[in-house]
């Protein structure tokens, strides 16, 4: 197994290019002053809006709305189109997607959050899906594994305790979210039909993802640490992709 945490996020460049065979990670916090949500507010789409006037919690809606005006003003160097003036929809299972570009770049992206704190990541061409999790709390970790976890990855859990089952538990789970996103299949996606032990097992950054035949699938995961036990797993369908880590401040 590889472990590394990324402490040093850098200030993305001036110019922002996109390269194939690499991924371009952003860190956020999504717990903005007032004004600030108000002006990200007026960047989303209708629908963007409506899905945010439906959180009765004014915490999650408001971190809603800056998880979705952060995407569009990343999105907006990449695309060279006006942040408000992206069409993006939304697949089955809610998982965002570019619209009506003609001969623009092919750009795939994901988004997830755990508390303020935000991952989005961009690849050109390849599908992609990201995780994150505070992976500092303990839960019943061997009997959410037996129940969601191939054969496999229970094999790997059983013999651990405490900080080291707790550890592992967090990278099989973060790892499988991650597939699960990067497909777009939401919950019609059997969690154990699908195996990420690797990430465990092997010493590969990239570990592939195996079927319940024990055959790859074409995608591949990759696990790391922000610092304060935050958790993230990536998925996509290119092995040993180059990495770039930014972090986002945005002035709006």
């Amino acid at each position: 197994m590889t472990d590394n945490t990324i402490e040093h996020w850098l200030k993305p460049p001036g110019i922002l290019h996109l390269h194939d065979e690499e991924i371009h990670l952003w860190r956020g916090d999504l717990d903005q002053p007032p004004d600030s949500v108000s002006r990200f507010s007026k960047i989303l789409s209708p629908k963007e809006l409506a899905q945010a006037g439906r959180k009765r919690d004014i915490l999650q809606r408001n971190r809603y709305i800056c998880s979705r005006g952060m995407l569009r003003l990343i999105l907006e160097p990449y695309l060279h189109i006006p942040a408000a003036e992206i069409n993006m929809d939304y697949g089955p299972w809610g998982k965002p997607f570019l619209t009506g570009l003609q001969g623009g770049p092919a750009i795939h992206f994901n988004l997830a959050h755990t508390g303020p704190d935000i991952l989005l990541a961009f690849s050109l061409y390849h599908p992609i899906g990201v995780d994150i999790e505070y992976a500092g709390r303990s839960t019943a970790f061997h009997r959410l594994s037996r129940r969601f976890f191939s054969e496999r990855e229970n094999a790997v859990l059983q013999p651990l305790t405490n900080g080291d089952l707790r550890h592992a538990f967090y990278i099989i789970w973060t790892g499988k979210e991650a597939y699960v996103k990067a497909l777009g299949r939401g919950l019609t996606l059997v969690l154990d039909g699908f195996d990420v032990s690797g990430l465990i097992r092997s010493d590969q950054a990239w570990p592939p993802v195996y079927n319940d035949r024990t055959e790859p699938t074409g995608y591949y995961v990759h696990s790391f640490l922000m610092e304060n036990h935050i958790r993230c797993a990536l998925c996509i369908s290119s092995g040993m992709p180059l990495l770039r880590y930014y972090a986002t401040e945005f002035t709006i």
